[in-house]
């Protein structure tokens, strides 16, 4: 088999550990090759300055970065603008995994976005994978945002922003519109509110999808919202997308639903299940929620 469904790539690898996918590597066939570029293909631009994360490799130097078929390559920019680099680099690593690669870009610490990044990061084709950890979603890293959201092709996001203007969370609800979105990552409770509410009108368009909080208290919001799964509803629920989460929690919670009662579209409501490691037998499991650091949402 020459290609790897996306989705499947994206199900498979989020199952492994990353000892684990280093031994995946050595599997024949694509599945190996792609285990293989999961865990060594990450380069991190600092200061202008270009570091392959397999080899240690510090260059300025465009040859630096072999052509070589990969299925995914891993982008973290700090601190610095996309167009401080060396153009015929970031030329390199979009031209050498052009036709195979699936991209991830995180954006980290402060930065100043150019034009010229604008059309750097539009010409990367399958860009997938986005990641923001930034101080605020405003200005020229939001129009950066807007860009590649526009593209069509985000499959997962993950967003770190203390604070977000009204046109940031608009393109968010627009991303959660589109076909090919799935995931968010999110650490603010206050923009799942807001998504939230954007989901009682726009049920179809979520379904599919889901959203993982990280260190975030939801007792409040959740508070008398979330009722436990019947056993008929459990089974049906695990025979397809729970398996899948078991291995991403030392202990998982029990699978509950969240009732809405403002939602205006009829359609199944989301599931929601958190990590619950120590949890005690005697104690109710809802009570872990404050302390629980990741809770998934599941819109199906």
């Amino acid at each position: 088999m020459d290609c790897i469904p996306l989705e499947f790539c994206e199900t498979v690898t989020r199952l492994l550990y990353y000892a684990t996918c280093k031994e995946a590597q050595y599997l024949s066939g694509a599945f190996g090759i792609f285990a293989g570029s999961r865990c060594q293909r990450l380069f991190t631009i600092k200061d202008g300055i270009l570091v392959d994360e397999k080899t240690n490799l510090v260059s300025d130097d465009p040859s630096s970065v072999k052509r070589k078929k990969v299925f995914y390559i891993e982008v973290n920019v700090v601190n610095c603008s996309i167009g401080e680099l060396n153009t015929a680099i970031l030329n390199r690593i979009s031209g050498a995994y052009q036709r195979h690669a699936i991209y991830e870009l995180s954006l980290l610490g402060s930065m100043t976005i150019t034009e010229r990044d604008l059309k750097m990061v539009s010409s990367w084709k399958d860009l997938r994978v986005l990641g923001i950890y930034h101080s605020i979603l405003e200005g020229p890293l939001q129009s950066l945002f807007k860009e590649i959201v526009q593209k069509g092709e985000l499959y997962k996001l993950c967003l770190c922003c203390p604070s977000y203007t009204v046109e940031g969370v608009e393109i968010i609800k627009k991303l959660f519109c589109q076909k090919q979105f799935k995931t968010l990552f999110l650490f603010d409770s206050l923009l799942l509110e807001r998504i939230l509410r954007f989901w009682t009108t726009h049920r179809r368009e979520f379904s599919g999808k889901e959203i993982d909080i990280i260190n975030e208290d939801l007792s409040a919001l959740f508070a008398g919202k979330l009722e436990l799964c019947l056993v008929e509803e459990t089974q049906s629920f695990e025979k397809v997308h729970f398996y899948f989460y078991r291995s991403l929690f030392k202990k998982s919670s029990g699978i509950y639903k969240l009732k809405v009662t403002d939602a205006v579209e009829e359609g199944p409501t989301p599931f929601v299940f958190f990590e619950c490691d120590g949890k005690d037998r005697e104690v109710d499991e809802l009570r872990f929620l404050s302390q629980s650091n990741d809770v998934v949402i599941f819109f199906p």
